[in-house]
């Protein structure tokens, strides 16, 4: 399965890391195997990084599960795989997470 991953990109077009938002419940990576979800969030989001000088970009990771998408995170962001959830966009919060951004613009 192809999974969408949200990362932080600064206005060079450098990769800073993954995109973690950050929620009451703690820190979350959301990843992505829906097209229309993933452009949702990405229109919520990018005017938000942009104000802080940043851009969204992403990478598309093959992956046979989520555990293998998950051993992916941990090879590219340890600290990050260590200290964040990682949720499907199919998980409640991902609605949540959209209506904070879009609020945001």
């Amino acid at each position: 399965m192809d999974y969408t991953i949200p990362m932080i990109v600064d206005p060079q077009g450098n990769t800073k890391g993954l995109f973690c938002a950050h929620t009451t419940e703690g820190p979350v990576v959301i990843v992505f195997t829906n097209v229309p979800r993933w452009k949702r969030f990405a229109s919520a989001l990018a005017p938000v990084l942009a104000k802080q000088y940043e851009k969204l970009g992403s990478v598309t990771v093959q992956a046979a599960s989520l555990d293998g998408l998950l051993a992916w995170i941990a090879k590219v962001d340890p600290a990050m795989a260590a200290e964040a959830a990682v949720l499907p966009d199919s998980a409640p919060l991902y609605g949540q997470i959209v209506e904070y951004f879009e609020a945001q613009v």
